[in-house]
């Protein structure tokens, strides 16, 4: 019982510490001279008409409020607030040297068939940085890499036993 009354208590000071700051905000504001009152938009109407042909040459708009008029007026046809270019500019530093990019070659693993899909369509491997990437077509196919070894090609009309050697090297 004693947790629950310490509990009332904080809330209950919580509550006037928000209360106090509260009150210090308004008497801040008051003594700024910021009043609590909102003040109403424009009282007087808002005159709106068309500029006459000496006031704008390409037509406009005059719009009169509180005693003061102010002209809108358009801009001459096909012309562009776009300014001329501006001189060539003085020649940057050279920049760093590049590299060359990573080779990447394409390999038949059945040699000696000419792809005419979709009759003959023999598979092929990418070689990239001297290792030899084919799709695996077992689970839904994948991209995988192909270690050193012998592998089957079941290309269409374009089968074939085949061995990987290291650096992408292939034979039948």
């Amino acid at each position: 019982m004693r947790i629950m009354k310490m509990r009332l208590k904080g809330y209950a000071y919580l509550l006037l510490m928000a209360v106090y700051i509260i009150a210090i905000w308004f008497t801040v504001l008051n003594v700024m001279g910021c009043s609590r009152t909102i003040p109403v938009g424009i009282q007087e109407p808002v005159l709106m008409a068309p500029a006459t042909p000496q006031q704008c040459a390409n037509g406009g708009t005059q719009v009169t409020l509180a005693g003061q008029s102010y002209l809108a007026c358009n801009g001459a046809p096909g012309q562009s607030i776009v300014g001329p270019a501006g001189p060539q500019g003085e020649q940057g530093p050279q920049g760093s040297p590049g590299q060359d990019a990573t080779p990447v070659t394409v390999v038949q693993f059945c040699q000696g068939i000419t792809p005419a899909y979709p009759n003959a369509f023999p598979e092929v491997g990418v070689c990239i940085s001297g290792q030899l990437y084919g799709v695996y077509s077992a689970n839904d196919g994948f991209m995988a890499l192909l270690t050193p070894g012998t592998y089957n090609s079941d290309g269409i009309n374009a089968s074939c036993t085949f061995t990987i050697a290291p650096n992408c090297q292939v034979t039948q």
